[in-house]
Parts: C-alpha cells; structure tokens; sequence
C-alpha cells in the first residue's frame, strides 16, 4: 500500500520534472498528491526538507545498491560486465536525477540545503567514485586491471560521462531508447577497457633463450 509520505514524494517529483522547480509549491505538490495542503508538514519540514528526500529515498537506494554489490564481484566474471550493468543503473540515475540537481540552483538556499544532506550522507557511506575505484584498486591486485590505470580517474571517466549523456539528452529533449542506451554504455566500457585491461607482452618484446 503506498503510504502518504510516498504519495507526497511521487506528486513532488512529478511537479519539477513536468513543471519546474518555480512551480513546484507546496500547494501544488500536495494538490498533484491529491492531500490537503497542511498534510506536506506532517511528513516534512518545509518544502527544502521534500526535495532532498526525493533524492535520498527515491534516486539514490538502487545507485547505492549496485554499488554495495561490487565487493562480492571482486575477481569474478569480468571487470567489463559489472562496469556495464553499473553504467547501466547510473545512466538510470542521471536521466532522473540530473535535470533536478540542475534546477536547485535556481534557489541558492535550497541548493545549500541539498548540499548538506549529499555531505552528511556521503559521511555515512563512501562516495560512488570511491567505492568503484576501491573495486578497480582490488582488481589491480589480481592483475585483472592494468597496474598504471588510476581506479579514482577511471571511477570519475565512467559516471562523469554518464551524467554528461544523460543531461545533453534531457537538455536536447531527445528521448533516447532503451537499445541506445545500451549501445552507449558497451561502447563507453568497451573505450574504457582499452585503458584498463592489463597489456600482453608484445612477442617481439619476450627474450628468446635459443638465443
């Protein structure tokens, strides 16, 4: 049964993705949310406290979920499948999440707001880009990714240019199809495999003892 906290975030994220932050009022959030006016404050704060949860509670569990699998895959199956099922849900994450961080800074104090809520939720789990480079840093260690690859700038290429595609689709107002998508994260994996696998000595390069 959806509960009116969950109403309430639905309506709210509905109103800034179809209307924008400047007509995401209270009263218009609960009137989406069909509920009485006051009923927002029995479950946030203020409006500020409504948005960030959107983020928190809708957005960012399956991000996070993906992620805190990515210990137990250390040296299983291949490092290019689980960046691609990660750049899979990340994608996922930025079509939704980019066009809404992007409106918050329309209101400095809201932009504020969610700011401190991202600080003191990344104080109680580590950081994306943290928790993918401490899974390239474990492959490194069995040779399953290239010894020279920076995890921390890899971790950064793969979600930086994930939130990039997803904010000039949303900015463009192309609708992109579940096939395109897919075809952009095997060929952004496949470019960063380039970089990652671990090279092969060049047979010209191996000492020959005949000689």
């Amino acid at each position: 049964m959806v509960t009116t906290r969950q109403r309430l975030l639905d309506a709210a994220e509905q109103v800034l993705r179809t209307k924008g932050l400047a007509a995401a009022s209270t009263r218009e959030i609960a009137r989406e949310a069909g509920c009485a006016d006051g009923t927002l404050y029995n479950h946030f704060r203020d409006r500020a406290d409504l948005f960030v949860a959107i983020f928190l509670e809708k957005l960012v569990p399956d991000y996070s979920e993906a992620l805190s699998k990515l210990p137990y895959r250390i040296g299983e199956g291949t490092v290019q499948a689980h960046l691609e099922e990660l750049a899979q849900i990340a994608l996922a994450f930025y079509y939704k999440a980019g066009p809404m961080r992007a409106a918050l800074f329309a209101e400095p104090e809201l932009l504020e707001r969610y700011r401190e809520a991202f600080k003191s939720q990344t104080r109680k789990q580590e950081h994306p880009i943290d928790l993918l480079a401490a899974y390239l840093r474990a492959e490194q260690r069995l040779e399953r990714v290239a010894a020279q690859v920076n995890p921390a700038i890899a971790a950064d290429a793969l979600f930086g240019t994930c939130a990039n595609y997803a904010l000039r689709q949303c900015f463009l107002g192309e609708i992109s199809t579940p096939e395109a998508d897919r075809q952009f994260v095997q060929e952004l994996v496949r470019s960063l495999m380039e970089g990652l696998l671990p090279r092969q000595p060049s047979k010209d390069c191996r000492f020959d003892n005949n000689l």
